[in-house]
């Protein structure tokens, strides 16, 4: 479909009564429109300018503004949602209103702010319920200007704090949740001797590595975060996702990570029968995958797997070449 980006369109104006030029033409005004709801006003420009139409952010939000219900039917609302969206994320925000019977946007404020909040509800006595989240500044917004409305926290807020709430729990007790190692076979025979608990492999030393990093990078969280630091500030300062800064922050104590289950499921289905070839003779990852595969049928094309279950008893045998000849 090609929508002209410059051409003038004879439209009705927002009174009905007279017909107004506009610059660009209804279906586009459409598509403007719609993009402008989703995305928000900047990300929405420079998603329009990719595909070939040029707009600046405020043109989308009058198109917002546009496709909104009337002045009479904004009167009308009962029951109003009241959230933020983002003119640019973790930048600007405004203030978006929603008439939840009819699942529509009623209108959009600029910034997010009480006064503004009370100051459109002021001239619309007919709201009776008010949806909107935990914070104050909306909540001081609706009891200046809709005292007589009753403010509820909408479903997903709850849901969000919730979650949130949940997640802080189970983080403070990480170590807690580690499920037990399976008990080895009675039957099984005795592991020899591991190396001495002084020696540390390769992977151990780059493990301890990884995690002094990692605590280092949690204590300078801690640091800034104590020095009154936002958590976009520690972000951009550290170069970690905000996400991150904000889990460690919920932590109690350093996060450590888990360790590892042992065994893959995949693995697992043919454990048994990796053990009795290798004491068969066949130390071969090689060849022991290509068994697999034709035997169950049911493992991809990589054999990686099998390597990494077949590594701990090739530490133990003193084998170093993973292409080692393979019994009968």
């Amino acid at each position: 479909m090609h929508l002209p980006a410059k051409s003038v369109l004879r439209t009705p104006s927002r009174s009905g009564s007279t017909l107004c030029a506009a610059h660009r033409t209804e279906p586009l005004a459409v598509v403007v429109g719609a993009v402008g709801y989703v995305a928000g006003g900047l990300p929405a420009a420079r998603l329009l300018e990719r595909l070939a139409i040029r707009i600046s952010d405020d043109s989308v939000r009058r198109e917002v503004i546009r496709s909104a219900p009337r002045q009479q039917d904004q009167e009308s609302v009962r029951n109003l949602g009241i959230d933020e969206w983002a003119w640019r994320k973790y930048h600007t925000y405004g203030t978006i209103l929603v008439d939840l019977d009819r699942h529509e946007v009623v209108d959009l404020l600029p910034d997010r702010a009480a006064e503004s909040v009370a100051a459109w509800l002021t001239v619309r006595p007919t709201v009776e319920v008010i949806a909107r989240d935990r914070s104050g500044l909306y909540a001081d917004g609706a009891a200046t200007g809709a005292p007589q409305a009753q403010q509820v926290a909408d479903r997903f807020h709850l849901i969000l704090n919730l979650s949130a709430a949940i997640e802080r729990v189970l983080e403070g007790r990480r170590r807690e949740l580690i499920l037990p190692a399976a008990a080895e076979p009675l039957d099984t025979e005795p592991a020899p001797p591991s190396a001495p608990d002084n020696k540390l492999t390769s992977p151990q030393v780059l493990q301890g590595q990884r995690r002094q990093r990692r605590l280092e990078r949690y204590e300078k969280v801690t640091d800034l975060h104590g020095r009154c630091y936002s958590q976009l500030a520690i972000s951009r300062e550290l170069s970690i996702s905000v996400k991150t800064v904000r889990r460690w922050l919920r932590a109690d104590q350093f996060p450590e990570r888990k360790p590892p289950s042992g065994r893959r499921k995949k693995v697992a289905e043919f454990a048994a029968y990796l053990d009795e070839r290798w004491r068969e003779g066949c130390h071969s990852s090689t060849q022991l995958f290509n068994e697999i595969r034709a035997r169950l049928q049911r493992i991809s094309s990589d054999g990686q797997c099998v390597r990494r279950a077949v590594a701990p008893d090739r530490r133990q045998t003193g084998l170093r070449n993973r292409s080692a000849t393979c019994g009968p």
